[in-house]
């Protein structure tokens, strides 16, 4: 299953997920890429920044489709 499919699967299911999340899960090490394509292809994919471990990244979940 590609890196693409399982994230947005995730996300459907309502999680949320930040880069070194995507790194441990699914070995993705382009999240912002993988999230920008799941834009492209219709899905509503938010981002919010977020303190983790005192550094600001990012955090996708999903809306609505």
């Amino acid at each position: 299953m590609s890196q693409r499919l399982e994230i947005q699967r995730h996300l459907a299911k309502g999680h949320t997920i930040t880069p070194m999340q995507a790194f441990l899960k699914f070995g993705c090490l382009a999240l912002s890429q993988r999230c920008t394509e799941l834009r492209r292809d219709g899905w509503p994919v938010k981002t919010r920044m977020v303190n983790v471990n005192g550094k600001r990244v990012a955090q996708y979940s999903m809306g609505r489709k």
